[in-house]
This record gives C-alpha cells, structure tokens and sequence, in this order.
C-alpha cells in the first residue's frame, strides 16, 4: 500500500492511504491496443477444384477491433489440417457501412463425407497491420452449405494473433467507498498496460460492476498495471497491484476506489 496523490500538481500526501495513485489530465487519454507488427504477406495459392468432390460457402464477419483496418489487399485461408482449402484472393471483403461489419466471401473445397469433424484452421493477414491472425478448432463443414449468412459467423482473430500471441482473461470487479468522490459515468475508461503498452482498454459501457475482458500479452507471466480514467474527475487512477497476463489461468481484480 502507498500513498495517493491528488494530482501531479499536490505534493502532500492525502490523509489516508489508499491502493492507487492519480493524475489530473486535460483531457481524455488515447488508450487503444496497436496492433501493427511486421509479419509478411503469405503466399497462398488458390486450391485446384478439380482436386475436390465438394464445397462450402464461408462469409466469417471480421471483429470490431481489426474491422477498421480491413482493405482489398488482406487475405483469408481455410486449413483443413495443413492443406489450404479456400481463399479469398484478391480479398473479397463485403462491408455494411452503415454498422461498419466487414465480412469475407470463401468458398471451400473437400472429399470429407457428411457430418465429419475437421481439424479446421482460418488464418488471416491484414495488410494494413502487416499481421497474421490464426484461429483453429475442431469443426463440422457440410457440403454444399452456407455459412455466416443467415447466422452469427464472428471471427475473434485477435485470439490468434502473432504480436500478442497470449490473451489473458481478466475478471474485474468495482468498488466504490462510499466516501470517495469518484463519480462514474459510461465515458469513463479502464486499461491495462505493460509498462506503457496498452494490452486492453474498455468504455465502462461496456463492463457492468462486473466484468471479464481480455488482456493480450506478448509472453506468458507479464506483470501488468491496471488504469482508470475518470470523465467527470479528469483524472486517471493508476491501481498498485500488479496483474498478471498469463495464458494458464483467470485472473481476477478488484478496483477499490
């Protein structure tokens, strides 16, 4: 436990301790995880129809957070196992702009029968991030169907990215001292950061009293710091018990204000 202090501007000590110190700002800190990296584009081939009995259609629609980022120059690839069985080559991104989904069209091949389970990998390379996100697991593909139009076909490709290849996830937890000055609002932000990387940054809109989020680390067992920025308070609270971003269990963090 340390001391808090009022603002970088106070240097007196407040009167009783507390398990955060603060920082007055101006205005609201820019806090966003990059996600740009330096892996080079793949060279996938299309697959050779004539190879395969059967096909599927997959329109996966890309997460908020790389949504922005998506362009005519990305690629997408469908692995069964290690053999590449569909690609949307030049990129054939469909995007709704009126609620920003980007999605992607790919049509894969197979000889799988009905009803089999596939080891199933789907990488994609953001050409704007310069990035290669992979996500894989044991999947159903049934010939001649659809996928992703008529349901909910989200891809959460930031589990899988090369830059932050661990993800953590994070219970926290608020509470407020009834004698604390501290008024929440929905503008209000809270992130986590290594050293001055943001790994993770949420509008409290988004986390109930309660929570799970995810934090994404570079290597297993990073000692990370908890911030909350305060929209009425213009102030930032920056919590002193480390956290720890690991891939082998769930942590959980209590905000005590």
């Amino acid at each position: 436990m340390v001391w808090g202090c009022g603002s970088d501007d106070n240097d007196e000590a407040p009167s009783t301790p507390t398990d955060y110190v603060t920082t007055q700002v101006e205005q609201a800190p820019e806090w966003n995880i990059d996600w740009s990296a330096n892996d080079t584009a793949p060279d996938w081939q299309e697959p050779d129809p004539s190879n395969y009995e059967t096909w599927a259609i997959m329109m996966p629609q890309l997460e908020s957070p790389l949504a922005q980022y998506a362009s005519d120059d990305d690629l997408m690839a469908v692995f069964i196992k290690d053999e590449l069985r569909g690609l949307s080559h030049p990129a054939k991104t469909m995007q709704k702009v009126e609620d920003d989904k980007v999605f992607f069209l790919i049509k894969v091949y197979g000889n799988e029968i009905d009803g089999s389970m596939l080891n199933l990998t789907i990488k994609y390379y953001c050409a704007q991030l310069h990035q290669l996100f992979s996500l894989s697991g044991e999947n159903e593909l049934e010939p001649e169907q659809v996928y992703g139009v008529d349901e909910d076909f989200l891809l959460d490709m930031t589990m899988g990215s090369t830059k932050y290849p661990i993800n953590s996830t994070v219970k926290v937890t608020f509470n407020y001292n009834e004698k604390s000055d501290l008024t929440p609002s929905v503008e209000d932000i809270v992130a986590i950061f290594v050293g001055d990387e943001c790994r993770a940054a949420y509008p409290l809109y988004n986390i109930p009293s309660s929570s799970w989020i995810t934090a994404y680390g570079r290597e297993n067992g990073e000692k990370a710091t908890v911030r909350y920025y305060s929209v009425n308070q213009k102030r930032i609270y920056t919590f002193n018990q480390p956290l720890t971003i690991t891939d082998e269990k769930i942590e959980e963090y209590t905000l005590n204000f």
